[in-house]
């Protein structure tokens, strides 16, 4: 797809595409099968009751988008003129390619955020919102201003909007109980365990459609790389990133990035890789670091499979189109990623640490949804007893990954620049690691990331914060917000290493000159691994 040959990329957006159709259709048509099969009607009235409610979400699905977001996020309708009084510049520009491309604008709208966000959607051409916030005006100069709107226009040439708007209309639609329920009083904990609920039956429903969502931004960041300067584009999206992790703590902005997320212009999950390479080209006044980090997301396994639940591609992958589509336009690229892949490709070890990663992970979490499938299939009749070994191979999956991702052998003193530079990383084997330095701030992206904290040296920065093996339990010993009233202090960090989505270092002490914190993350595990497993022997007993 980078060496230009657009067949295959278009055959594999128009193949994604219908599976987007098709899953919605199977999402309509399911229910609606069981409830003409108990009325005793044909299965014909289920298809065509599914065919008519697809018919009716692309119909209706703009106006419900209109009303959340002005329900929910302020958005209010602006005329050209209003425009103008924040950016002229901006204004005849997005005028003078509509009428180029033959396009219009249905309605332009406004939401005060200090977030950079530009979306787009509609029913069709002649329907379409361009949605914009005010935080594009304070973080990116006039030439970002207008390569994000080219990029927004892009998807308005091509016309994939309806699909994608379609299609995600029902997670959409789930993600605002999910919040809520989330969200609720402490008194309401029963209410909890349905905010998860719904929060998941909203992930898996969008993970099948995301396929098309990170096709599409390719064919946009071409036309925003033919109508407007490519290398605005590239720094646009750093400065994007490095704003979704500054701009941290406000729900409504956090429930806005997650249910825009399809239409956005970068997937903010996917932020911190991008906004910690941009941060570290602001500490050392160079875009080698940024080269570093990023590349990464071409040559490692793990981002690839970590891509598969983003709808946008990887930045690395996205960065590379650009320089390479801004280098045929006789551009200079920004960040030279071309000579950067070249010599930085995919080590022989590399490869076999990820076989053997993955082999490691699927046996601690993939075994008990083994079991789950055959309990469901009818295979197993007993079904405490099934429950129970479930609950045994889920805790010792925990014990194992615990015992393989944090190793307390050979701990090394590094710089953060030494340890970004290295290649051979993974996000399941830790690497013992100590940093000194200080603590700046934190960053928080949603529900179900954890907050973090940007701990920087005189080399670089970097993210650093506890994790849990165990969905949604951190160990009390250690968190973001504890570990913030040591910050602008110099501090001495011991812990692990890990590269996934974005290079992060999982806490495990923290040493000041008046008091050290332990976090006692790999114990706070392996313990309630074992109460997983006595919970689980008990169920195969009684």
């Amino acid at each position: 797809y980078f060496n230009g040959e657009k067949v295959n990329g278009c055959m594999r957006y128009i193949l994604s595409a219908f599976v987007s159709v098709g899953l919605l259709f199977a999402l309509l048509a399911l229910p609606m099968h069981m409830a003409f099969s108990l009325l005793g009607l044909s299965g014909y009235y289920s298809i065509a009751g599914a065919l008519f409610l697809m018919l009716a979400l692309w119909w209706v699905c703009a106006g419900v988008y209109d009303a959340l977001f002005k329900k929910h996020f302020g958005l209010r309708w602006i005329s050209p003129k209003e425009l103008e009084e924040h950016s002229y510049a901006l204004s005849i520009f997005l005028q003078d390619l509509l009428h180029k491309k033959g396009l219009k604008i249905q309605k332009l709208g406004i939401i005060e955020d200090d977030r950079p966000i530009c979306i787009t959607y509609g029913s069709s051409r002649s329907d379409i919102r361009l949605i914009i916030s005010t935080g594009i005006f304070h973080h990116l100069l006039e030439q970002e201003q207008q390569a994000i709107i080219a990029h927004e226009i892009g998807h308005m040439q091509k016309g994939d909007f309806p699909i994608i708007g379609a299609a995600y209309l029902p997670a959409f639609l789930l993600y605002f109980p999910a919040e809520k329920f989330w969200r609720a009083d402490k008194a309401n904990i029963f209410l909890k365990p349905l905010g998860i609920l719904f929060y998941l039956l909203h992930k898996l429903y969008l993970r099948p459609i995301m396929l098309q969502s990170r096709l599409r931004e390719y064919f946009a960041d071409e036309f925003a790389c033919e109508n407007a300067n490519p290398n605005a584009l590239g720094s646009a999206l750093c400065k994007i990133s490095l704003a979704y992790i500054s701009q941290s703590g406000r729900k409504k902005s956090l429930a806005f990035m997650e249910i825009a997320r399809p239409f956005a212009v970068i997937d903010y999950r996917l932020s911190r890789n991008l906004a910690l390479a941009y941060l570290n080209r602001k500490e050392t006044g160079s875009f080698i670091m940024v080269e570093y980090i990023v590349t990464q997301d071409l040559y490692n396994p793990w981002p690839a499979f970590f891509e598969i639940n983003s709808t946008h591609p990887l930045s690395g992958k996205r960065l590379l189109f650009i320089s390479i589509k801004a280098e045929k336009m006789g551009y200079s690229p920004f960040l030279d990623l071309q000579r950067m892949f070249a010599s930085q490709t995919s080590h022989p070890i590399l490869r076999l640490n990820f076989i053997e990663d993955f082999i490691i992970y699927s046996i601690a979490r993939l075994s008990p949804v083994a079991i789950f499938v055959l309990l469901l299939s009818g295979y197993f009749h007993d079904k405490s007893f099934t429950l129970g070994i479930m609950a045994v191979l889920y805790g010792l999956g925990v014990a194992l990954l615990s015992l393989y991702s944090f190793s307390y052998v050979k701990f090394a003193s590094r710089t953060i620049k030494e340890q970004l530079e290295e290649t051979i990383v993974s996000p399941i084997r830790g690497r013992p690691l100590i940093l000194n330095g200080v603590i700046r701030e934190k960053s928080s992206l949603g529900l179900d990331l954890p907050d973090e904290l940007i701990f920087a040296d005189h080399s670089g920065e970097i993210f650093i914060g506890p994790r849990s093996l165990m969905p949604l339990v951190i160990s009390p010993y250690m968190s973001a917000s504890k570990l913030m009233k040591l910050k602008d202090k110099r501090v001495r960090v011991k812990g692990w290493y890990l590269r996934g989505r974005y290079p992060k270092l999982i806490i495990d002490q923290v040493f000041t000159e008046d008091e050290n914190f332990n976090g006692r993350q790999r114990l706070f595990d392996l313990g309630l691994a074992c109460l997983v497993v006595s919970a689980g022997i008990l169920m195969m007993l009684v």
